[in-house]
């Protein structure tokens, strides 16, 4: 009887080691799977923020493109008015030293 139940515990020892490591091996593969899955999302991540980090240096670059091309506009208009206002300034010194000359004449 003795032997009996010893073989019974036995038995049952062998069964509860067998689950236990039918759950460590389950508990292996949902690691190793939430890892892949985890490793995925992060890569996919990774991808979109650099599309998005992409875009905005597309954005970017070509709003300052913009506003160069607008000061460029600008400039060349002020310099066109300095060139204009110097010319007239410059003709009317001119002028203004014909006469003074005339005049001592």
């Amino acid at each position: 009887m003795v032997d009996s139940i010893i073989r019974k515990v036995q038995s049952l020892e062998a069964e509860a080691d067998a689950i236990v490591e039918e759950a460590r091996a389950s508990a292996r593969d949902t690691e190793q799977s939430i890892s892949g899955e985890a490793d995925a999302l992060r890569r996919q991540f990774e991808e979109e923020f650099e599309r998005g980090v992409a875009a905005v240096r597309r954005d970017e670059e070509e709003r300052v493109a913009r506003e160069r091309t607008a000061l460029d506009e600008q400039a060349a208009g002020i310099a066109g008015s300095l060139r204009s206002a110097a010319s007239s300034e410059a003709a009317g010194q001119a002028a203004e030293l014909i006469l003074t000359h005339l005049r001592k004449d």
